[in-house]
C-alpha cells in the first residue's frame, strides 16, 4: 500500500511548475520508495470541461470524456515531480504511454475524491523509468484510473546498474530526446500498429498556439509546448503539442460514449507546431487500434487501442 498525504484542495500548477524547474538537473538516488498524495471534493468546472472538450474536438455540455480526469489530476502530478522525495530532474522527462480505464459513468455534477502516486521506478545506465498511478472515485466508487509510463534521463551523475545490451539510439521520443531499443519497446507496452483494415479517417491541421491554449486548460506549462524562444532549449526548434492532446483527440473521434472502457497510447515521434497530422482507425466495433501518422504517412506520431467493456 502506497503512503497517500492528504492535502486540502488541489495545489495551483504555475507555483509547482517554477518549483520543479528551479529543482538542479541531476539524478539523486536510486534508493526510490513509492509516494504520493490525495484530495477529496473536488469538483468539476462546467466552463472548464467545456473548453478542455472544444480544444480536443468533443462537444461542449456533454459528459465527462475519457481522459479527462487526467487534466483534473494534473496538479497532484505536478505535486509529485516537484517533491523533494522525487529523485529526477523534473525537466526533460518523456511520457511514454498512457493507458486508462474508465469503470463506470462519472457524473460531472458530484464531487471527486482523486489519488496520485509514484511508483515503479526501473533504473537502467543512463535512464529510468517510473509509473504515474492515478484513481478517482465517487460517491466512495473507484470509477477511473490511469497508469502514466514516463522515461527520465539520469545524466553523468546517474547511477550505473547492469549495462543494457540493446542500447542503441533510436529517434527522438514523444516528448524529447533520443530513446534506446528497450526503452522503445517499452513505450508500445504491448501496443502494436494497426492492422491491415486501418485506414485514414481524419487529417488535423494543429495551430501554432495549440500548445499554449492547451495548456492552460491542461496546466502543464512545460516549455516545449509554449513557443520556439523556448523550446529551443531543449532542442526543439518548434513546440510540440502534448501527448495527452493527441490521446485525447483520437478519442474524441473514435467516440466510445461513457460507458466502462479501457484505451491506452504508445508516443512515437513529436507533432510539432503548426503541423498537420493524420488519424487512422479500425471500424467501429467493441476493439479498436488507431494510429496518427504525419500527413504524408512516413512518420507514426503514436498508436493505441481502445476496448469496450460491460
Amino acid at each position: 500500500m502506497v503512503p497517500l498525504e492528504s492535502l486540502p484542495e488541489l495545489p495551483a500548477p504555475l507555483p509547482l511548475m517554477l518549483a520543479a524547474a528551479a529543482r538542479p538537473l541531476r539524478f539523486r538516488s536510486p534508493n526510490f520508495s513509492a509516494f504520493g498524495f490525495t484530495v477529496e471534493q473536488v469538483r468539476i468546472s462546467t466552463e472548464h470541461l467545456d473548453h478542455y472538450a472544444h480544444l480536443v474536438g468533443g462537444c461542449p455540455g456533454g459528459g465527462v470524456p475519457l481522459a479527462y480526469p487526467f487534466v483534473i489530476a494534473a496538479p497532484l502530478h505536478l505535486q509529485i515531480i516537484s517533491d523533494k522525495r522525487f529523485p529526477f530532474a523534473a525537466m526533460g522527462l518523456v511520457h511514454l504511454h498512457q493507458r486508462i480505464e474508465r469503470v463506470g459513468h462519472l457524473e460531472k455534477r458530484l464531487p471527486l475524491d482523486i489519488d496520485a502516486f509514484v511508483q515503479n521506478a526501473r533504473f537502467r545506465e543512463r535512464t529510468a523509468t517510473f509509473t504515474i498511478e492515478t484513481r478517482v472515485h465517487q460517491a466512495s466508487r473507484l470509477l477511473w484510473q490511469g497508469s502514466t509510463r514516463v522515461l527520465a534521463r539520469l545524466g553523468q551523475r546517474g547511477a550505473a546498474p547492469t549495462t543494457v545490451p540493446d542500447a542503441k539510439p533510436l529517434p527522438e521520443g514523444h516528448e524529447g530526446g533520443p530513446r534506446t531499443a528497450l526503452e522503445a519497446s517499452e513505450a508500445s507496452e504491448a501496443i502494436e500498429g494497426g492492422p491491415p483494415t486501418e485506414i485514414s479517417i481524419e487529417r488535423w491541421r494543429l495551430e501554432g498556439d495549440l500548445g499554449f491554449r492547451y495548456s492552460r486548460v491542461a496546466g502543464d506549462l512545460n516549455p516545449i509546448h509554449l513557443h520556439r524562444f523556448v523550446s529551443r532549449p531543449f532542442g526543439f526548434e518548434r513546440p510540440i503539442i502534448h501527448g495527452m492532446w493527441t490521446f485525447a483527440r483520437a478519442l474524441s473521434t473514435l467516440d466510445i460514449g461513457t460507458g466502462p472502457a479501457v484505451a491506452q497510447i504508445g508516443f512515437d515521434k513529436p507533432i510539432y507546431l503548426p503541423g498537420e497530422a493524420c488519424l487512422r482507425v479500425t471500424p467501429p466495433g467493441r476493439e479498436r487500434s488507431f494510429s496518427v501518422w504525419s500527413a504524408d504517412g512516413v512518420t507514426r506520431h503514436a498508436h493505441g487501442t481502445t476496448t469496450l467493456r460491460g
